[in-house]
Order: structure tokens, then C-alpha cells, then sequence
């Protein structure tokens, strides 16, 4: 084994995984993510030399799909137990479409004005903040072009029908309002600019306990994530969220923690990987009380480890930013802050020419955690779930990055 591969003192070599996958605000479900796994990892292979088999999907409970990883490396075998939580069920009964779109994105971005979260996302990360207003930006640009087509079709009118000057503000408010409403429409269709707009949406309602069916799922999931861990079954229990589906780990793992406070001590290492996050979107609204506590549950327990992966180019995430910290939660004296803050560093991945054209592709960016690069480099997410290093072990040698503020917005220079 190489000095990377090798278990930090005191740390254990994994030969039985069981990896708790939860996705982000999508409607696609396991069908999707398991597809994705079994072809990324064949390519992630052809650069590690790792032999991983993926085995085919079983169903299993309604909302827990599981599929078997066997991974073999520097002749040490291990079997993964890969289990999808699902949720897309839930985001398809809260996804908004057609003419509700064009009103929800004003109605998102007043409500995360008032409640004093959009400036503090300028203030943290100013790339996050456009990623999260470009669709107001689209459905107001698409308003006034709308306005003014109608404007000039109304004073054509006007001057035919010699009508008053001003019907012809009638006219165009009457044609822009629909042209508006339906082209929104089609610019999600066509482009998905309003899945963040969406996923906001989501947040406040999380945020005000209006998501029930996913309050009783995470409980449902706490429980079997307890259970896991006290069966002695598995070496490491390792808990994924990727983009808002951090944001629900965090909750599950809480949760368990909450049923069995001594969760952490059963034996097996419990370990959380959150990738792309967007923690503060929900953490930082003054109603969240609960999720913060929730949050300090997880960031504050010192027996399990959390390392949170962000990319630089994603905008759809808060880059080495400190979910824990932000959110008015000290971490204890003389321990080291949870989470680990580490980069995926999206140009070790590719070539600078294919990586110049991926860095373009915010869809493309933001999952890249789930996906093989062009070279290997030291973000793998398949030697992570299925390799025979524990999540810690894994990063032991990197040091965790504080007081990023390359993103952080700087008014008149301060």
C-alpha cells in the first residue's frame, strides 16, 4: 500500500462498508444514480487500477434501493453495501412547474431578502449568490423585453384604432405578462435555470416544518442508520450527501444520534461525506433553530469524522466554507473543527484544456463529485465508498483549509 492508502495510527483497514447515499433536490431516482455509479467507476478504474464490480440494482424497500460494490486493491478485498435513500418521490410532489415559475422566483428571492439570508450569502460567496438570483435576472430580463415588444405592438395599435396613448400600456402589460409567465416555461425546460429556484422554494418550506413526508423519512433512515451501526456488521458506516442532500444527512445522522447518543461508540467508524453543500441555505434562517441544533449535534460529537468536499467553479455551493461555524455553533477549545474543509481541485481532474470547457458547465461542475475525471488525482469518490481505507484515514494527510475568502464580496475594499 502507498503512503496515501496506508491507515493513519490506530486506524483500520475496511474490509465491509456500508454507504448511506443521499441525493440532492432531484427528481431523478435510483435508476439514475445507479447508472451513473456503475459507468463512472468502470472509467474511475481504468485510472486507479482498482477493480471495482457493481452489481445490479436491489429494490428492496419502497424507498431504500441498495446495490453490492466489490473493490479490490493492493490485494485487499472489500464489500460495499451501497444504499439509496430515496427522496425524489418527495421532490417530485414539491416540484413546482409552468406558470407558477415565473412568480416563485420573485417570491424566493424577496423571501431570502427579508429574512436577511441573500446578503449574507453576497457577503460569503458572491459566485453562490448569482447562482442563486440568475433566474430572477433571466425572468426580469424576459419581463422588459416582453414589455417592450408589447409597447411597440400596442402603440402600433393605438395609432390605427386612434385610441389614447396610453391603451398602448394596457396593450403591452396584457402581452407581457403571459409572454413572461410562458417563456419562463420554456427557458426551464430548455436550460433547468429554475432548479435552484426550486430548491430554495424547498428550503423554506423545510425551513418552517412544512415538509412532513421528508421529516418522517430522515426519522425512518435515523433508525436504520442506528441500526447499521450497532449490528457489528460493518467497519465503517459512511454517510453521503451530495448538494441539499448534505443538508439531509446531517439531519439523519442527528437523528440518530438523538435515538442512541452512544451511536458512535458501537464500533463501527461512522463517518459523513458531504459534497457540494448547501448547509447555510437552510442553516442561516433565523426560523432553523432546529436544524441548527441538529447541526451541532453532528459537528460537535467527537467520535465520528466529517469531511465536506466543495470545487471551487461549483456556484452551487459554499466553497471551503465552514457550515458548522457560520452557523453560530464554536467549535470546542483544542479540537479540531468538523468538518475537514478540503477541495476537490477540479484541475488536478482534467487536462487545462478539457478543463477550461468543464468549468463552463455548472451541471457538469456540480456533479463532478459523483464522477471519474480525466487523471487521477486525490479526490476519488469510488476508492471512498468502496476502497479499503476509512474516510478519514483516506484525507489524513491533507490539512483542513480555514479563512477561505477568495468568494467573500468586498465592498469599496474592505
Amino acid at each position: 500500500m502507498t503512503e496515501q492508502q496506508a491507515p493513519r495510527p490506530g486506524g483500520r483497514i475496511i474490509r465491509r462498508r456500508k454507504v448511506f447515499y443521499v441525493s440532492g433536490y432531484d427528481p431523478r431516482g435510483p435508476l439514475w444514480y445507479h447508472g451513473i455509479y456503475r459507468r463512472e467507476a468502470a472509467r474511475q478504474t481504468e485510472l486507479s487500477g482498482m477493480r471495482i464490480a457493481v452489481s445490479r440494482r436491489d429494490r428492496g424497500k419502497s424507498d431504500i434501493v441498495t446495490w453490492k460494490v466489490d473493490a479490490e486493491t493492493s490485494a485487499i478485498e472489500t464489500a460495499t453495501d451501497y444504499s439509496f435513500l430515496r427522496w425524489d418521490d418527495i421532490v417530485r410532489s414539491y416540484w413546482p412547474r409552468g406558470r407558477k415559475l415565473a412568480w416563485l422566483t420573485f417570491a424566493v428571492v424577496l423571501n431570502f431578502l427579508w429574512h436577511g439570508v441573500l446578503g449574507r450569502v453576497l457577503r460569503t460567496s458572491w459566485p453562490t449568490f448569482i447562482c442563486g438570483t440568475y433566474p430572477s435576472g433571466f425572468v426580469l430580463a424576459l419581463g422588459l423585453a416582453s414589455l417592450l415588444v408589447g409597447l411597440a405592438g400596442g402603440y402600433a395599435v393605438t395609432l390605427l384604432a386612434g385610441w389614447p396613448g396610453w391603451a398602448a400600456w394596457l396593450i403591452a402589460a396584457a402581452a407581457a405578462i403571459p409572454a413572461t409567465i410562458y417563456g419562463t416555461h420554456i427557458l426551464d425546460r430548455k436550460f433547468s435555470i429554475h432548479w435552484l429556484t426550486r430548491i430554495y422554494a424547498f428550503n423554506i418550506q423545510q425551513v418552517h416544518r412544512q415538509t412532513p413526508e421528508l421529516d418522517r423519512r430522515l426519522d425512518a433512515w435515523a433508525g436504520i442508520v442506528a441500526a447499521a451501526v450497532a449490528s457489528g456488521k460493518w467497519d465503517e458506516v459512511l454517510i453521503v450527501g451530495h448538494s441539499t442532500g448534505a443538508q439531509a444527512a446531517v439531519s439523519l445522522l442527528a437523528r440518530a444520534l438523538k435515538l442512541d447518543p452512544d451511536v458512535a461508540r458501537h464500533g463501527a467508524q461512522i463517518s459523513l461525506l458531504t459534497l457540494g453543500g448547501s448547509i447555510p441555505m437552510l442553516a442561516w434562517w433565523p426560523q432553523a433553530q432546529w436544524f441548527r441544533d441538529e447541526l451541532a449535534r453532528v459537528g460537535l460529537q467527537p467520535a465520528l469524522d466529517w469531511i465536506d468536499f466543495t470545487i471551487a467553479q461549483d456556484g452551487a455551493c459554499f466553497a471551503l466554507h465552514d457550515p458548522v461555524e457560520s452557523a453560530g455553533i464554536a467549535h470546542p477549545e483544542g479540537a479540531e473543527p468538523k468538518p475537514k474543509l478540503l477541495s476537490a481541485k477540479l484541475f488536478d481532474l482534467y487536462s487545462p484544456e478539457t478543463f477550461q470547457a468543464v468549468r463552463r458547465n455548472w451541471y457538469k461542475v456540480h456533479f463532478q463529485y459523483l464522477m471519474a475525471g480525466e487523471r487521477l488525482s486525490e479526490y476519488d469518490y469510488f476508492a471512498i465508498t468502496a476502497g479499503p481505507l476509512t474516510l478519514a484515514d483516506r484525507y489524513s494527510h491533507r490539512a483542513t483549509t480555514r479563512n477561505f475568502d477568495r468568494f467573500k464580496f468586498k465592498m469599496f475594499g474592505r
